[in-house]
Formats: C-alpha cells, structure tokens, sequence
C-alpha cells in the first residue's frame, strides 16, 4: 500500500468554526447550523471541510497524487474524493449497475450527465491492454477497479428487450432507439447520495492538478476554456499564500 505523506495547503482566512445547531457533523461530532458539504460518510461542518480540502497526498487507494478529502471505511484513512465515493458505487444489485456506471463516469471523468447518457457503446475502446473511453480527443483508460464494473455493464445493458438488442447507446433507454433521459440519470444518482454539480467540478480541479489543463480537455472533451478556469481556481489558495505579507523578523 502506498504511505501517505500528508502535505496541507495553508489559507489566509484560516479554519472557521462549527456553529450551535440541529445537524451534526459526521467526523467531529459537533453541532452545527448548517452542514458545508455532504460526503459518503455523511454532512460536514466548516471545520472539517477546510481540513479535509486542506489535505494532499498519495491516495492509498488509487496511487495518484491529489487532494484526500475522503476516508477510507476501515482505518479512516485519507482517500481521494474520487475513490471515497466509487467505493459505495461498486455495490449493489443488477437493477441499479447502469447508474451506479453513470455516477462512476461522473466522478471519475467530470462527464455532465447530458454527456454521460448520450455516450454510445463506440465510444468504449476494449483491447488486450484494457479498457478505454473516447471521451475527448486522446482516449482516457479505464483503471481498476471501475474497469470490472464497467465490463458487467457491458454484458447487461438494460432496457434491450424493449430499446432493442442493437441499441447503439450505452445506457439504452425505454424506446427503440433512444438512450435514457438524463433527468432519469440525475434522480437515481440522486438518490444514491450524490452531489452532481460538486462532484463533477471537484473531479475536473484534481484532474488538472495532476495534469496540464490543454490535456484534459483533449481526454475529457472540454474545451480549453473551461478547464483552464479549474486549474486557474485549484491555484488560487497557493496564490493568496504566497501574495500573503509575511510577518518580518
């Protein structure tokens, strides 16, 4: 297992405070007003929200260098949010698999569910080396354990009775021809305990920290602009740090 060698990014505003209120938070128990985030192991106060965001490493889990926000079931270890997340959408039954691959193709790949629905099954690249997506420009891999997840979806697409056993798409929808809604996509992974908007833009800025953003809108299909703005803002805490007047000695 790969060792953690925590790093944390300081802030100029510092780490605010959990308030008095109804909710508490998952991680330190304390009470507050209103939760900063939900995540899989449930809601959030400020406090920890800033020292979970706060956190860089290797993720134990994935191997990749990048911000650990999430925690592993067993141990609490540090994980990226990418990983915290797949670890609850790799089980379940058959009924929910299509969705639980669109909310992984969600968090793993900053696809907008309009995107994820509408994805054909060419657009999936199988080859003796494995698994890869045509996402963009440059085909991104598929690593594991996604890859399983991915290749039983393949096998059991649902709706091919009724959409037809030829059906094109990758999520095949209720009618011959037709993929499924989005909206249909965005209620089940709902469901499931997902913050679509959150996580979509927090896979697309650890993406292009690791990465050069013209690169990821190559994999990923974004345009230049876009992904630039991510990386502008993952920057923005190292930039205050560092424009920060230091005290003199």
């Amino acid at each position: 297992m790969t060792t953690i060698e925590p790093r944390r990014r300081n802030t100029v505003r510092g780490r605010p405070q959990a308030t008095d209120g109804d909710l508490q938070c998952a991680r330190c128990q304390r009470h507050m007003r209103k939760a900063a985030v939900t995540w899989p192991d449930g809601r959030i106060c400020n406090s920890c929200y800033y020292d979970a965001t706060s956190l860089f490493g290797d993720c134990p889990s994935c191997g990749m260098d990048r911000m650990l926000p999430g925690r592993m079931e067993i141990g609490g270890q540090p994980v990226c949010s990418g990983c915290a997340r797949i670890r609850e959408l790799l089980e379940g039954d058959s009924e929910s698999l299509p969705y639980r691959v669109a909310g992984t193709l969600l968090l793993l790949y900053a696809q907008p569910l309009v995107r994820v629905a509408e994805l054909p099954m060419n657009k999936v690249i199988v080859s003796p080396d494995g698994l890869a997506l045509q996402l963009g420009v440059t085909p991104s891999p598929v690593p594991a354990p996604f890859d399983a997840l991915l290749r039983q979806h393949l096998t059991k697409r649902p709706n091919l009775r009724t959409g037809g056993a030829g059906s094109p798409w990758l999520f095949p929808g209720y009618r011959p021809g037709e993929h499924l809604h989005p909206n249909t996509l965005m209620l089940r992974l709902r469901d499931l305990g997902i913050d679509l908007l959150g996580a979509r833009n927090t896979a697309l800025r650890e993406l292009v920290t690791q990465v050069p953003a013209p690169v990821v809108a190559e994999m990923l299909g974004y345009s230049d602009q876009v992904t630039q703005r991510h990386a502008d803002l993952a920057s923005e805490p190292w930039a205050r740090y560092a424009s920060a007047p230091r005290p003199s000695t």
